[in-house]
């Protein structure tokens, strides 16, 4: 019952709503103006008309470039630099070898080690007096000397832009020798011996060989001998450097060089004589005593000198590059300690025909007062200068050749120890000797010289 009304009241609600919408406006309503013209609705669009789209162009890579010499070609890019890639070298890393082949400052002894006599004065004692000794010009000195050697050469640059990076160095160059050889012949011809200084200041020779004929000397047959020296000399040497660029233009680059150096200088001089027939001559060595014409006597001096330095060191290096070619110049100069190290020793012995062998630890010029091991310290100073010219191979490879100059303000050398002050008791040649005689000669200080060393290098160097 209640479900019927209420569809019929609905069915009546919705005839009414329908018959006020086609009779017009309601009472509430005004009505419409009869002057105002009918106005056709238009239809609004939902579609808001915009601006078209700016177009951005897309966003090409960053191609870093790098500029090295008189080009510039993006660093990625390098497969496209063939053979001869010109002046641009992308380099990040280098290593590089030398050879080298440098002339060095010879060793020199502070007097002439070797002498003879001009036939006059009176042979007396084993010695040739200070008015007839004359000395061979040279001996004792090595003179300059030609060696071989290898450097190699490393570094990096640590940032792309190449403003700061490290690079190490070391050389080594063989052992430079030089000999010098004297001896007579079989009849003792020419007369040969050791000059020194004895305790009055005279200048004095003891005799290694001596002919017939000399006043005092021999009257039949003679005191054969020979003397030898042998010279022998080592360089070496490192350093490690920080680098950083000061100024890189299209043709020239400016690198500032700081770091750490050591140098190695090593020296040996070894002076040896050998006699026989002694026996025969003078009063020291008399047959009443069992010395004879065949006894034989031997002595080696030895002297050893090392010089390691150990400094600071900071530099410049430029270098100007015209295509394919590149023109470089560095300095350097190190300053530190140089530790100085010397070593002597001497031994004599006599190989006897009637009595026993004999020997002595002392030679001519290395004795009880100046045998041993000794060492200083000394502030050293170390200039270093290179020109080296260039030639690009190839993109990655250069060929070079150039030349250095190494200045050393204070070594140590081994033939400037040898002091030639022998009091005659400290001479086993000398009728006074004494094994206890002290009289504080030859001395027992380092001698110190300067260094220099300079030469020629060839090399390739590998850039990548």
């Amino acid at each position: 019952m209640f479900k019927r009304s209420f569809a019929s009241a609905c069915v009546m609600l919705s005839l009414a709503n329908a018959g006020k919408a086609q009779s017009g406006p309601s009472l509430g309503d005004s009505p419409p103006s009869e002057s105002a013209p009918a106005r056709s609705v238009q239809p609004v669009s939902s579609t808001v008309d915009s601006p078209a789209p700016e177009t951005v162009p897309a966003k090409t890579p960053e191609v870093v470039s790098t500029k090295v010499g008189a080009c510039e070609e993006p660093a990625a890019d390098w497969s496209a630099l063939g053979a001869g890639g010109g002046a641009c070298d992308f380099d990040q890393i280098w290593v590089g070898a030398d050879y080298l082949h440098w002339w060095m400052k010879g060793q020199q002894t502070n007097v002439p080690v070797v002498a003879t006599a001009n036939g006059v004065g009176t042979f007396n004692d084993d010695f040739v007096p200070s008015s007839s000794v004359r000395t061979i010009p040279g001996s004792g000195s090595s003179g300059i000397t030609g060696v071989s050697g290898l450097r190699l050469t490393a570094g990096a640059w640590l940032d792309r832009d190449r403003t700061f990076g490290v690079e190490v160095s070391a050389f080594l160059f063989d052992t430079a020798t030089r000999s010098q050889n004297y001896s007579s012949n079989s009849a003792g011809s020419p007369l040969l011996g050791i000059p020194f200084i004895d305790g009055t200041g005279a200048r004095q020779l003891a005799v290694i060989a001596i002919p017939t004929g000399i006043p005092g000397g021999p009257v039949t047959g003679g005191e054969t001998g020979s003397i030898h020296m042998r010279f022998a000399s080592q360089l070496w040497g490192a350093e490690s450097n920080a680098v950083a660029s000061l100024l890189r233009e299209d043709n020239f680059r400016l690198e500032a060089l700081a770091g750490f150096r050591y140098l190695d200088l090593r020296d040996t001089f070894d002076l040896t004589t050998s006699s026989t027939g002694f026996g025969a001559v003078g009063p020291f060595f008399p047959s009443s005593l069992g010395f004879t014409a065949t006894d034989r006597l031997t002595t080696t001096d030895s002297f050893t000198a090392r010089n390691q330095f150990y400094g600071g060191q900071a530099g410049l290096r430029g270098q100007y590059v015209s295509g394919d070619w590149s023109l470089a110049l560095s300095g350097k100069l190190a300053m530190g300690d140089m530790h100085q190290r010397v070593e002597s020793s001497g031994f004599s012995n006599f190989d006897r025909a009637v009595l026993p062998d004999s020997s002595l630890s002392r030679g001519y010029f290395a004795g009880p007062t100046n045998s041993g091991v000794r060492s200083q310290d000394k502030f050293c100073v170390i200039p270093d200068v290179e020109i080296k010219a260039g030639y690009n191979v190839t993109r990655w490879m250069r060929a070079t050749v150039g030349y250095n100059y190494l200045y050393v303000s204070s070594v140590a050398r081994a033939a400037s120890q040898l002091d030639n002050r022998l009091p005659a008791a400290q001479s086993f040649r000398d009728i006074t000797f004494s094994p206890g005689a002290n009289s504080g000669v030859p001395r027992a200080d380092i001698q110190t010289t300067s260094f220099w060393a300079h030469g020629i290098n060839a090399g390739l160097e590998f850039r990548w």
